[in-house]
């Protein structure tokens, strides 16, 4: 059964009960197209010609949230699409080559405040399970390129009344294998009855399982989310962060229009800005990682990334310090 069949049978499935609209508020439509061509506008003058955008406006949508039952549903019939889908991706995305260009690390948080512009920054500690970083604070910091290329599209957010709330960006050695075991714990404890082989694919769809696909040990990925300057209250996503499941993919439809126009928001902003969207997570962004390597699923010819996996840099300069050897790329992380 393909994903559109699910869908529908999940619409059709009278126990669900899902309340749903065929038809999106033409002045809601409006409001987003503005939103996003000021922000295309400001990103032209900082970096000349950027890519346009395109709103597809979907079959439905949901006239009110999911309950946590109905989420339990879509979850299960759903999520093994989305998990398999991603984890295909990583299959295409281990094959783009990297050449290291020791790049620079730049923290964002100084940056921001250089510039005076908005920033909510988690103040969550590091998950118990990362090794000798547990409970110490997380390190916002990305490779300089990226940096800079941040600041330009938060400026262009900004004149929108949006700021950057950031979850998480570099990630130092341990933390991305701590957080491999723990996405493995919650699935296990969340989904007692999925077989083995379920848990550790919706696992690496989530969580990168080795050096070559974890983009955040790149200093070339961020978890980020959109936020009101106004109030500093999230635009409402569908999902908290860092949630699993099928309603985590960008393009699940089981979602409110006030929840696919943030998730519109987010898309086409960093796309108009560089970035790449990995589809499988609605708030993680790279740039010019192996992920921008791939295009319809497809490898693009010639491209190279320049940014791999680093294991220290320095607090002073940002200047890179250690990398991963390139035998290190492709070691898979512990799921115990």
């Amino acid at each position: 059964m393909n994903v559109e069949s699910k869908v529908q049978g999940l619409l059709t499935d009278k126990t669900a009960s899902f309340e749903v609209g065929k038809t999106f508020p033409a002045k809601d439509l409006d409001m987003l197209e503005k939103t996003l061509s000021n922000v295309r506008r400001r990103l032209c003058n900082s970096f000349g010609q950027v890519p346009n955008f395109e709103i597809v406006v979907p079959d439905f949508f949901l006239t009110k949230p999911l309950s946590e039952e109905q989420r339990r549903l879509v979850d299960n019939s759903l999520s093994g699409f989305y998990a398999e889908r991603s984890v295909a991706q990583q299959e295409i995305i281990a094959t783009v080559p990297i050449k290291e260009s020791s790049e620079k690390m730049v923290s964002l948080p100084t940056l921001f405040q250089k510039f005076s512009l908005p920033l909510s920054l988690s103040d969550l500690p590091f998950n118990k399970a990362c090794g000798e970083w547990a409970g110490k604070p997380r390190v916002f910091w990305v490779r300089e390129s990226m940096a800079e290329r941040l600041v330009k599209l938060a400026e262009a957010m900004s004149h929108v009344g949006l700021l950057f709330h950031i979850e998480d960006a570099f990630r130092p050695v341990g933390v991305q294998e701590g957080l491999f075991r723990r996405r493995v714990d919650w699935i296990t404890t969340e989904h007692p009855d999925w077989d083995w082989q379920r848990v550790i694919t919706e696992a690496k769809s989530k969580t990168a399982v080795s050096p070559r696909l974890a983009s955040h040990k790149s200093g070339a990925a961020i978890d980020i989310t959109l936020r009101k300057i106004s109030d500093s209250l999230p635009l409402d996503l569908g999902n908290k962060y860092p949630e699993g499941g099928a309603l985590v993919a960008i393009d699940c439809p089981f979602v409110t229009a006030e929840q696919w126009q943030t998730r519109q928001i987010f898309i086409k902003s960093f796309k108009m800005a560089g970035f790449s969207i990995y589809f499988g997570e609605d708030w993680h962004a790279s740039y010019q990682d192996n992920l921008a390597g791939v295009s319809d699923n497809t490898p693009v010819e010639g491209y190279i990334a320049k940014y791999g996996p680093i294991k220290n840099f320095s607090l002073n300069t940002g200047e890179i310090i250690e990398i991963y050897d390139e035998k290190e790329y492709d070691t898979v992380f512990s799921d115990k």
